[in-house]
């Protein structure tokens, strides 16, 4: 029993350093990204059209961008691991509460995409365990190896792409009905299967 705590104890550390250096790359990644941060906050909360540089100015200011990266990071570093997520710079509400706010949809896409997954698979798994070995088989398994070495984002593109912008079956973004859930959960789908 204490070889299981203590595994388990192991993992939930392994877990969270995992998940803080995730998020510290993710982190030091938006800040290289090219240009002025504060003036792509201004942008987003104003408008391309109404930015001035008092505007960046105070952005820059009020969300402690002209600090050294270090800093910022450490700053941000204690917060999270005190659970304050802060506060959206576009919207500049708490992050939680965006991130609630979404939760619902995000939660129904996923797990419409994997119970869609699931029954696929069970039944693309029954069909050809019938004959392993087979061309069912083979086909299948070159499918999911495809399937799995392709990128999510690649996927996501390419469905939009085709099903959106070149056919027009489908709309590329929204969520106000039923036929907006296609695409994304298509998505999901290609990954999860």
């Amino acid at each position: 029993m204490k070889a299981i705590l203590r595994l388990v104890l192991f993992r939930v550390i392994q877990t969270a350093a995992a998940a803080f250096v995730v998020a510290s790359l993710a982190f030091v990644a938006v800040e290289a990204l090219p240009g002025d941060t504060a003036l792509r906050i201004a942008a987003a909360r104003l408008g391309e059209d109404r930015v001035t540089t008092a505007s960046a100015d105070r952005i820059r200011r009020d969300a402690g961008l002209d600090a050294p990266l270090v800093v910022r990071w450490y700053d941000w570093s204690v917060r999270m691991a005190c659970g304050d997520f802060g506060r959206s710079l576009v919207t500049d509400r708490p992050v939680v509460d965006e991130v609630r706010r979404h939760f619902g949809a995000t939660f129904r896409l996923g797990a419409l995409a994997w119970s869609i997954s699931l029954a696929a698979a069970l039944v693309v798994g029954g069909i050809a365990g019938r004959r392993p070995g087979g061309g069912f088989d083979r086909g299948a398994r070159v499918a999911t190896i495809g399937l799995a070495a392709l990128p999510t984002h690649l996927a996501g593109v390419l469905l939009i792409a085709v099903f959106a912008l070149h056919l027009h079956w489908l709309p590329a973004a929204g969520s106000t009905g039923a036929v907006h859930a296609v695409l994304p959960v298509a998505t999901l789908v290609i990954w999860l299967f």
